[in-house]
Order: structure tokens, then sequence, then C-alpha cells
């Protein structure tokens, strides 16, 4: 009977420390930021670099991180004024694929959808478009040219009627219906003050090159 509960007692812990540990493994995966978590570095950024450091490139954090289903998630967002350049990195469960398209593994995340940075009277398709991979999760970067601030914003009406603010946002298309976004990500609103993006000598040598 000892050699039984001891067994009982051992396989317990066990089990719990398996739960423990893929619910951290799982709030791990779901803040992952480690793709594409810096700054895209091409010849129109190293025209637009002004040897300025501190005002070069500006960033703040998105405070409609993700999407209303809980699906879509948007993070390093940085816009660079002189190159009129904006990037943000957008995620995306991999369930929305199976929603969408009944679990047909032909279709694959770049072919699904297609991506779009609007406001009013506004629409700019991105001019360098990266994927990626990791977990549960496809991965893009996106960036966007001709982008210049400030611009003309979405009003974003409140219940009552108010127009509270204006916004830049991420419009998803599904590639099945373009006619409409499948999913929008507000990532910056009028009022929100930006913040200096640190540039370290390795990116300031990779912008000097």
């Amino acid at each position: 009977m000892k050699v039984a509960g001891k067994i009982i007692k051992w396989t317990l812990i066990a089990f719990i420390i398996a739960v423990n540990a893929l619910l951290v493994l799982r709030v791990c995966m779901h803040d992952d930021k480690s793709l594409f978590n810096g700054l895209y570095v091409d010849d129109t950024l190293r025209a637009a670099w002004t040897g300025d450091a501190e005002n070069f490139a500006k960033t703040h954090s998105i405070a409609d991180i993700i999407s209303e289903d809980g699906v879509m998630y948007a993070y390093n967002l940085v816009y660079v004024e002189s190159a009129a350049r904006l990037q943000v990195t957008v995620r995306v469960n991999d369930r929305v694929l199976r929603d969408l398209y009944g679990g047909n593994a032909s279709v694959s995340f770049e072919d699904a959808f297609s991506f779009a940075l609007t406001g009013t009277d506004m629409k700019i398709e991105p001019t360098v478009v990266k994927y990626g991979h990791k977990f549960m999760y496809s991965y893009v970067m996106l960036i966007f040219d001709g982008v210049i601030f400030p611009p003309t914003m979405e009003p974003v009406t409140s219940e009552n009627g108010a127009d509270i603010s204006r916004k830049w946002q991420i419009a998803i298309y599904a590639a099945a219906d373009k006619s409409s976004p499948y999913e929008t990500l507000p990532v910056h609103y009028a009022d929100q003050p930006w913040k200096v993006y640190p540039i370290s000598g390795s990116l300031q040598k990779s912008l000097e090159k």
C-alpha cells in the first residue's frame, strides 16, 4: 500500500508540474514577439538616414494590440518621417486559416491574406512583405512607403456619437473576398504621442553602409 501511495503521489506531482509547464509555455507563446521585432533596413532607409539617432525613428505601444476575436496581434510599430515609411508586424493564429478554408492545406498564409494601411481617403499597399512562422502563429512584417505624418485619419466615434480620435489601421483582407477587410487592427491614434525608437550602434552601422 505504501508503494502504491507513493506512486499515486508522484504521479499527481508529475501531472501538476506538466500542467503548469504547459500553461507557462502557452503564455510565452501567446506573448512571443521574437520574429520581425527590429527596424527593417534597406536602401530606402539608408538614403533617408539623417545621422540623428535621437530623432530618426519613432515608435509607441499599440493601444488595440489584439483583434476583437483575439486571433490577430500587432506589434513593432515604427515610423521614419524622413523616409515617409511605417512598418509593423502582424501575428495571426493558424486557426484563422482553418476557419476560412476548412483545413485546406494547399492554401498558404501568404496566399490567404493581403494587407493595406488605411485611413480616411487613404489606402497604401505594402512595398515590402516578409513572412515567418513560429509555434501556432504566422507572422508578417509590413513596410509601407509614402506615409505622410500627420495623416488624414479615419474618425473613431464613441457610442454617444462624439468624434473621440482618428487613427491609422492595418486592413487585413481575405483572398476569397477583398471587397471589405476581414479584420482591422488600429495601430496609431492621432492623439497618441510618439517616443524615440532606439538606434543601437550596430543598427547605425547598418544605416550608414
